[in-house]
């Protein structure tokens, strides 16, 4: 009997009725894909991208986003918007006062005007102080620049 190869699609001869496969290669290839095939369908997942709110299917648990394109989108947005609340939270514990010379600081302002809002380190990492929210003031960008390292800001 003549029959074709269900993975090669190749035409052979059998004496048996049942038989799909061409060699036992094949048969072994095709029984390892239909196991792959069932464990991808029962550990397919379907969920909201975390960035554009997009339906999409995974067969991983720890996938957020939809493409590597809008992981890195809104990891980039996510970063920014923390680093805004950040300077925020500095801005009104300074109560929108520069730190240095007691001035009121315009927050409309934006870099590289001299009397823009930028973060002072009030002990500098240069004399050991850190990152930390007590060690950090409000300050105009030029009265931080003529500071330094020096450490004579007021509080």
């Amino acid at each position: 009997m003549r029959k074709q190869c269900s993975w090669c699609e190749k035409m052979f001869d059998t004496e048996y009725d049942t038989k799909s496969y061409c060699c036992s290669a094949h048969k072994r290839q095709a029984k390892r894909n239909r196991q792959k095939n069932r464990y991808i369908q029962a550990n397919t997942h379907r969920r909201a991208c975390a960035g554009c709110a997009q339906t999409f299917e995974t067969h991983h648990t720890q996938v957020l986003y939809c493409s590597v394109d809008c992981r890195k989108f809104y990891t980039k947005q996510r970063k920014h918007r923390q680093l805004n609340q950040f300077k925020e939270k500095v801005l009104e514990r300074s109560k929108g006062q520069c730190g240095i010379c007691g001035q009121g600081i315009d927050t409309a302002l934006r870099y590289p005007d001299p009397k823009s809002f930028s973060i002072d380190h009030i002990t500098p990492i240069a004399r050991g102080g850190g990152h930390e929210l007590d060690n950090l003031q409000a300050a105009h960008l030029n009265c931080n620049i003529r500071k330094g390292a020096g450490g004579r800001g007021g509080n």
